[in-house]
């Protein structure tokens, strides 16, 4: 029988890195083990300073070192705004990858900060 309670998503715990400056990266990764169907990803960009731009694109691996878009995912491009979010979900084809990274590029001169936070859910 299906559960009926909600699952929180988890915050990944900031770091002195999670700061998008200029031109720089971030990467936030987190491992997925056997028995889960289901991925969900939100990523939440705050402005710091300048004017924001860049994209953030979800990624996936099976080895943890190289890295391709999440199949069937679209990038966020950063607009100068407070807030820039978006969710993305692996439900179509399961989660069938180890290693999910969500990487932040900026672009020009800005700073903003990266929260991702994820759900994961089991096979019924």
């Amino acid at each position: 029988m299906a559960s009926t309670v909600a699952q929180r998503a988890t915050l990944m715990p900031l770091v002195a890195g999670d700061t998008i400056v200029n031109a720089g990266a971030v990467n936030k990764t987190f491992l997925v083990t056997a028995g889960y169907s289901i991925v969900g990803i939100q990523v939440v960009v705050n402005k710091i300073s300048g004017i924001v731009a860049g994209t953030v694109t979800p990624q996936v691996s099976m080895d943890g070192t190289n890295y391709l878009t999440l199949p069937g995912a679209t990038a966020l491009t950063l607009a100068d705004q407070a807030v820039n979010t978006q969710v993305w979900s692996s439900s179509a084809g399961g989660a069938h990858f180890v290693y999910y990274r969500v990487r932040g590029v900026g672009s020009g001169t800005m700073s903003a900060q990266m929260r991702v936070y994820y759900v994961l859910r089991r096979h019924d």
